[in-house]
């Protein structure tokens, strides 16, 4: 990441998820198949690739989620 600031997981909590910011619950706990949820990380790692950078929080969720 070039000249962002990765902000700790409460700061991210607090602002919420944007362009630079996501919050995914976790994998899937089958390694022998993709899941939905799998794809949907997958899918947000080639977007945030693709753009201005950001974090991926995985295993977290927002604040009141």
């Amino acid at each position: 990441m070039t000249g962002t600031r990765v902000p700790s997981l409460g700061e991210a909590q607090q602002g919420g998820e944007g362009q630079t910011v996501e919050f995914k619950r976790g994998l899937s706990a089958d390694e022998g198949r993709t899941s939905s949820v799998d794809e949907e990380l997958l899918k947000s790692v080639a977007a945030f690739a693709n753009t201005n950078d950001g974090v991926i929080f995985v295993g977290a969720t927002m604040v009141g989620t």
